[in-house]
């Protein structure tokens, strides 16, 4: 599911004049981990559920992606930078 706080947080931290490095120096700065946790956990349901498109992304934060393989593999980048360690969520696009 595409959260509320998680909708907030992709129009706050992704949009296209964003600096989308300070988010990965704010989850590995942040004093407690229950930020880095909830994103985590957020995103990774949105990315199960299939909520993430180039049209709900490009709404958002003004950030294009020509296809959903496009926005999937900078996903997949934000990821293993965010969360380093942890294995990308496993899903299956059209199922």
């Amino acid at each position: 599911m595409f959260t509320k706080r998680l909708r907030e947080h992709v129009t706050a931290w992704w949009d296209i004049d964003a600096d989308i490095d300070d988010v990965t120096d704010y989850l590995h700065t942040f004093p407690e981990d229950g930020f880095s946790r909830w994103l985590q956990d957020d995103l990774r349901q949105a990315i199960e559920d299939h909520d993430l498109t180039p049209t709900s992304i490009g709404t958002l934060t003004n950030r294009r992606f020509d296809s959903q393989t496009d926005l999937d593999d900078w996903l997949r980048d934000r990821w293993t930078t965010w969360f380093p360690g942890d294995i990308f969520p496993r899903y299956e696009r059209g199922s």
